[in-house]
């Protein structure tokens, strides 16, 4: 799809929400970026975001980011939780 949009045959995609759209922050940054220097917008349904608005890739921007962070604070427990559990080994 993204090749399909950079060569001009898609000019919007619609994605559930960003965590589905790509792997990982970075990825989702880079796409979205990529995409609207072809005029392709996202919208994204579960945010009401859409990047072809004024300040759709700025809100992603933040999205995103607040997400990475929930997603390694969560890891960072789980880690202290196992090592709590089974001792520092």
């Amino acid at each position: 799809m993204i090749a399909n949009s950079m060569e001009g045959k898609i000019d919007m995609i619609l994605t559930k929400s960003i965590s589905r759209f790509a792997r990982n922050t970075l990825d989702t940054l880079k796409y979205v970026r990529m995409l609207k220097e072809k005029n392709v917008a996202i919208l994204f349904e579960e945010e009401n975001i859409n990047t072809g608005s004024g300040q759709g890739e700025l809100v992603v921007n933040y999205i995103v980011v607040f997400v990475e962070v929930y997603l390694q604070e969560g890891i960072g427990m789980q880690i202290e939780i196992v090592q709590k559990q089974y001792g520092n080994a």
